[in-house]
């Protein structure tokens, strides 16, 4: 009969415990990126954005799902974006029909598809707009859920919203490339991708462009730092005590107030390998991963997405082995 036994622990990150150690990576985008697919398949890949460990890094956006089936575009900045930025917009937008994309940016060692982990970078997405009519009349909205943190400056015209799984920015005044009080600044950390969600109800225009800074161009008048929460670190130890690997599939669910950190790489110690895992709402899953003989452990990071207050995992997280045995995991965690 083999035997496996599961053990869950978890701790807290305060975000801005690590900012002071992180390396900050600058994104710099100096062509226009080679394109693929059209509409919902669309790709793009910006070459040679930016250095990691001496390895040249590109950066890959891929439309992963829109409302129409309407042309999108992602281009280099210059013309009324920054030199450097690198830009998403729609095309071809029509009163009466928003537009809506959700779009995976990956760093990826250049010519490959091997992903990059930048310790941490930031992005400034500005000139967000709310004007309701004119030939360039129209309301812009950008929502993520990877940032640690926001920055805006003190009379920013931005609304800007925390859901339960997503912060939500949008304009509420018509505003110019560079305006400091049109625009927002994300902070990422310990991530190759993240996904920006991008939303824009035409009044009247018929384009509509979102200006991604990477490189720290952007400056603000007076800034104002909003943390998102702490960062939750998820470690499942594995001990297999049979003499011969176990192939191991296994889900944990998180509770209310927390999110799984999609785009953080998952971190393992000991030799096990295989499966690939994947999100289903808060349920991450992962089939065929192989457990030689001994201990191992596998770290996830996730989100937090409520305020304040105590959550539960208790009896979230189960495994099989091929003799069906699994052991549930119990934690109470309790949000500072």
């Amino acid at each position: 009969m083999k035997t496996l036994l599961i053990f869950l622990t978890c701790f807290f990150l305060n975000v801005f415990s690590q900012l002071a150690t992180a390396e900050e990576v600058s994104v710099y985008v100096t062509g226009d990126p080679i394109q693929t697919g059209s509409a919902a398949n669309l790709k793009a890949r910006f070459q040679n954005v930016a250095t990691m460990n001496g390895t040249s890094v590109d950066l890959l956006g891929e439309v992963v799902s829109q409302t129409t089936n309407k042309t999108n575009n992602f281009w280099q900045g210059g013309v009324w974006a920054q030199p450097g930025d690198f830009v998403f917009s729609f095309n071809n937008m029509v009163i009466g029909e928003p537009r809506q994309a959700t779009v995976r940016w990956t760093f990826l060692e250049s010519g490959t598809s091997t992903p990059v982990v930048f310790d941490e970078f930031t992005i400034t997405i500005d000139d967000l707009d709310h004007k309701l009519s004119g030939g360039d009349g129209r309301i812009e909205t950008v929502t993520t859920s990877n940032a640690i943190s926001y920055t805006v400056d003190t009379l920013t015209n931005l609304s800007v919203n925390r859901t339960a799984n997503a912060l939500t920015a949008t304009g509420s005044a018509n505003q110019n490339p560079g305006d400091k009080d049109g625009a927002i600044r994300y902070r990422f950390l310990q991530l190759s991708s993240f996904t920006m969600t991008y939303q824009t109800e035409p009044r009247g225009a018929t384009n509509s462009a979102f200006h991604h800074d990477a490189h720290g161009s952007f400056k603000f008048d007076d800034p104002v730092d909003t943390n998102i929460g702490v960062q939750l670190y998820y470690t499942y130890h594995f001990e297999n005590e049979e003499d011969v690997p176990v192939t191991v599939d296994f889900s944990s669910t998180l509770p209310a107030g927390l999110a799984w950190d999609t785009g953080f790489v998952p971190e393992n110690n000991g030799s096990l390998s295989g499966g690939i895992p994947t999100y289903s709402n808060q349920t991450i899953g992962i089939s065929g991963l192989l457990l030689d003989p001994g201990q191992h452990s596998l770290v996830f990071r996730t989100i937090r997405t409520s305020a304040s207050g105590t959550i539960s995992t208790s009896g979230k997280v189960m495994a099989t082995a091929p003799s069906g045995t699994y052991r549930d995991a119990t934690a109470v965690i309790t949000l500072p």
